[in-house]
């Protein structure tokens, strides 16, 4: 029997002065291909220039971690909108950010979901996107509109539609 095969994968998004980064990790059984990893952690920190990384637990860290370094989180937040919405989702596990690409055009084709007018955007103070978690695991597969208040910092997911 092999050892278990433990990675870790990053990803980074600017936020003012510094970066935030979400790391990864899973573990997967070291013979079988085809098997599916198994998430072990998902750690969000803070880092800018020298000073040592700061863990980020809530999403309303972030207006505390802005108003330290001096920067507003909301404009941040609006400058990067999809980069935001891959963050939550990758965050909370809700699996993918629907965008206006070939890959999701289907939904729009069969669904009547407007992805365009639904692409990762912020509006009346909130960052608002749609995720689907389409993971051959995980059934059924549901269109979720995601909320992420960037006055409270409070998510909102609600299912919109159960894919058949």
């Amino acid at each position: 029997m092999s050892k278990p095969i433990i990675e870790e994968h990053h990803s980074t998004v600017p936020f003012g002065s510094g970066s935030l980064d979400l790391a990864i990790t899973t573990e997967r059984a070291g013979v079988y291909y085809g098997e599916f990893p198994v998430v072990l952690s998902r750690v969000l920190t803070f880092k800018a220039g020298s000073e040592p990384a700061v863990s980020v637990s809530d999403f309303s860290d972030l207006e505390m971690i802005a108003n330290r370094h001096g920067f507003d989180c909301q404009k941040e937040i609006a400058s990067r909108p999809v980069d935001f919405a891959h963050l939550v989702v990758d965050l909370k596990a809700l699996g993918a950010v629907l965008r206006p690409t070939w890959r999701y055009q289907f939904f729009q084709d069969r669904y009547g979901i407007d992805l365009l007018a639904n692409q990762p955007r912020v509006e009346a103070e909130s960052l608002r996107f749609l995720a689907v978690n389409l993971h051959v695991e995980e059934t059924p597969h549901v269109v979720k509109d995601v909320t992420l208040s960037l006055v409270d910092f409070s998510l909102s997911v609600k299912d919109l539609i159960r894919l058949q």
